[in-house]
């Protein structure tokens, strides 16, 4: 059973705490909030309903309640120390919305294979990049062959969008088009949905600390969808839950998520684009990829040779949790694959892909 949710926080939320704010975090600090912090908020609404025992008793283990094995929040959210990703609950990308005219706008962060060429008071001029591999000293990587894109155009200067697209600028990617992008119609910048600014303050222990904290406009909130196994009780909103560090509060309620119109046929040649920074396999490439044979993998149709990756922010390392748990890949959003197939295929997009010709 799948659920689109809108999330508005009711104040700010806490991206991370900083050491050095001059030290280049606003590039580094994702918007939205990676999946993890809007899957623990999905779980800790699951349970604030369906965990009968209460807070106190989860804490201590399911395996020790009265009710284990027999209760939905158990099966759905998983016990406290449960990985994430084994649990019934699944989410998919956390995106930006926005409300216009009485109806949810879902924002994109934009493909990083966009390049702009002119800029104009009014408009932009968008254009894919083209297949032209990165050269010099700067660019080292270890898969021979693999040819990594660079913004390129036919105009010096050229640079990346850096942007959040609307369903209609998601569609001219999806087609790959060269056309006059509007603010507003085709995409939105980033200062017209929020700001994040450093705070620093004493905590608890009287350690002055810095913390970046993001502060949505008006009208603007996050969005994403919610798939529960069937026969389990469903999520109850609307409702308030605890999300990312602080546990800020945010309102939840249950929208619809409408779908960009985008009429592709069966093609060799595909683009797949994250929405959200997502898990990466240690290859450093995502995990529905052959590490070995560079091909995709199911749930994409299989076979497909990956020649071409268009990144504007490196693919990095998360901190481990103590000795025992290894740091992950994160591959960041907006990250583009070029993918060949040997015959035409249909790749219809996902909750986690955008997916696009060329």
């Amino acid at each position: 059973m799948k659920t689109d949710l809108m999330l508005v926080p009711s104040d700010t939320l806490v991206l991370a705490d900083v050491l050095d704010v001059a030290g280049g975090w606003e590039a580094s600090e994702p918007v939205p909030p990676g999946p993890g912090v809007f899957l623990q908020a999905v779980r800790n609404l699951y349970l604030s309903a369906q965990c009968s025992e209460g807070s106190k008793a989860y804490d201590k283990g399911c395996a020790s309640c009265p009710k284990h094995g027999k209760c939905d929040g158990e099966a759905v959210a998983g016990a406290r120390d449960a990985d994430p990703e084994q649990i019934g609950l699944k989410i998919g990308a956390p995106l930006l919305a926005r409300e216009m005219g009485g109806r949810i706008e879902p924002l994109h962060p934009a493909p990083d294979d966009i390049v702009l060429d002119e800029k104009h008071k009014d408009f932009i001029f968008a254009q894919p990049s083209y297949l032209e591999p990165l050269r010099g000293d700067f660019v080292r990587h270890d898969r021979p062959g693999l040819r990594l894109l660079t913004p390129t155009s036919r105009k010096a200067g050229a640079e990346g969008l850096g942007a959040f697209l609307t369903r209609k600028g998601v569609r001219v990617w999806a087609e790959r088009k060269v056309e006059r992008f509007t603010e507003g119609e085709h995409y939105v910048i980033a200062k017209r949905l929020y700001e994040i600014e450093p705070r620093t303050e004493p905590g608890d222990d009287g350690i002055v600390r810095t913390s970046l904290h993001l502060r949505l406009r008006p009208g603007v909130g996050f969005v994403l969808t919610v798939e529960i196994p069937d026969g389990r009780a469903a999520l109850s909103v609307p409702a308030t839950v605890t999300i990312g560090k602080g546990l800020r509060t945010a309102w939840v309620e249950e929208v619809q998520i409408p779908l960009a119109d985008i009429k592709l046929k069966p093609g060799r040649r595909w683009r797949l684009c994250a929405l959200s920074s997502m898990e990466g396999a240690a290859s450093g490439l995502p995990t529905w990829i052959d590490a070995k044979e560079w091909t995709t993998l199911p749930p994409y149709p299989p076979g497909g040779k990956l020649f071409a990756i268009a990144s504007r922010t490196p693919t990095r390392v998360s901190p481990g949790i103590g000795a025992s748990v290894p740091g992950r890949v994160i591959i960041p959003a907006g990250a583009t694959f070029f993918i060949e197939f040997n015959d035409p295929v249909r790749v219809d997009p996902s909750t986690w892909i955008l997916a696009g010709g060329y």
